[in-house]
């Protein structure tokens, strides 16, 4: 049995946070396993705690605790999903919160706001861990990032040009008519205006990506780790050899090598800010007060082309961290803090209380021989089919989780240079 089984959703934006947590409990002498969640059809781990990316209700316990790991009762959730939109913050019933006997497990918060926002759904505070934000650990380290000609000869991006990188968040512009259908029945029909202007946005703000580009500036478009590389990007790419979209790599990766950092709806603008990078939010498209993030409310706001244009003429003007410091605790070493919490949840002889039996009771007969019995056949099947070509076109989703899934190629050479920058020196 291991001591800690990590689960992942998005590679690029999780892993290295993962990595660093397990060496620092390898380091206490942990063992440590690290798995994509949504490879809930592999056979069934025996781990002492979970550590989950994500858990808001009983079905996500259902699907990813107890098909992985079983009746378990020692769960961290790592919450990758903390800074929202002014609306679906303070509305404590809606999808982001959880619900049922997901309120029973730790909730690992990046700040103080969610820490109070979690306790008025009546979690004891000793469930609410404040850490601060585990991925904000590294891009600060010297000697962690790749550096500029490495990145630049893997990416054959010109050394010579200024590099602007465009963090995207425009994950709903690329989703079938069915995966709409999925949000809109997670999140509620109020999300169809947000979709829209998510498409709206995205055009006017390609074709300002594409107009600066020709004045002698390298682009770098950084897709969602849900967002699918559409023929729009591909023929941008083909057309111009200054646009590059490009998915490899951490964001904080490419936040310090670019030397200007353009955000739409991303929460990375803390990162862009601790790297003193900016925090330029492109708006072509006004975005209602409730729907935009509250981190948001000082930012300066692009909302024309030629504003774009003498924006990027000026020197990156310092902007203070103290205004995001209610949603993250910015004091370091988030990722000794996580730490902690595991290892006292390990050594702690106290159950969580939930429910399975009722978690269960509330799952269809098809459902559970679904994701007990014919995944568990059928997925490895459709691996290999993804893998040998074979019915690529119909395996969309699949495709998606494969690419979010680090090789151990990867993680090995990730280990390694965090290791050497926390223990060898």
């Amino acid at each position: 049995m291991t001591d800690f089984l990590l689960l992942y959703e998005n590679k690029g934006r999780e892993i290295e946070s993962l990595c660093l947590l397990k060496l620092e409990l390898e380091h206490r002498g942990y063992s440590v396993v690290i798995d994509q969640i949504q490879y809930f059809f592999k056979r069934k781990y025996k781990a002492s705690v979970i550590i989950t990316p994500f858990l808001y209700n009983d079905n996500d316990l259902y699907k990813y605790v107890f098909c992985i790991a079983g009746k378990h009762q020692k769960i961290i959730n790592l919450r990758w999903e903390q800074i929202f939109s002014r609306e679906n913050e303070e509305n404590l019933n809606g999808f982001f919160y959880p619900k049922d006997e997901a309120l029973k497990i730790i909730h690992v918060c990046w700040g103080i706001r969610q820490a109070n926002n979690l306790k008025k759904l009546n979690i004891e505070d000793k469930c609410l861990p404040v850490t601060g934000a585990m991925h904000l650990d590294l891009i600060r380290k010297k000697g962690y990032f790749k550096e500029r000609n490495e990145i630049a000869s893997k990416y054959n991006l010109r050394k010579d040009k200024k590099w602007i990188l465009f963090i995207s968040s425009f994950s709903h512009t690329t989703f079938s008519d069915k995966e709409k259908r999925e949000i809109l029945e997670f999140l509620g029909k109020e999300r169809i205006q947000f979709i829209e202007i998510s498409i709206q946005s995205k055009e006017t703000i390609l074709d300002w990506l594409v107009r600066i580009g020709g004045d002698g500036y390298e682009i770098v478009y950084r897709p969602h780790p849900s967002e699918k590389k559409n023929q729009i990007l591909e023929e941008l790419e083909r057309k111009f050899n200054y646009f590059h979209v490009i998915s490899d790599e951490s964001v904080g990766q490419w936040i310090y090598c670019c030397d200007r950092v353009l955000n739409w709806c991303s929460t990375s603008a803390v990162q862009s800010v601790l790297l003193g990078k900016g925090d330029v939010i492109l708006r072509p498209v006004e975005m209602d007060y409730q729907k935009d993030i509250t981190i948001f409310d000082n930012a300066r706001k692009v909302k024309t082309y030629n504003e774009l244009k003498m924006v990027l003429q000026e020197d990156t003007k310092e902007v203070k961290s103290e205004g995001y410091s209610q949603y993250y605790r910015l004091d370091g070493k988030a990722y000794l803090k996580v730490a902690d919490v595991c290892e006292q949840r390990l050594k702690s002889p106290l159950k969580q209380g939930i429910d399975y039996e009722r978690i269960l009771k509330c799952q269809s007969v098809w459902k559970r021989m679904k994701y007990e019995i014919v995944y568990k056949l059928y997925v490895p099947l459709l691996g290999i089919m993804y893998k040998k070509n074979i019915l690529r076109g119909m395996t969309v989703s699949y495709g998606m989780v494969m690419r979010n899934t680090v090789s151990e190629e990867e993680m090995d050479f990730m280990e390694k240079r965090i290791e050497g920058l926390l223990y060898r020196q």
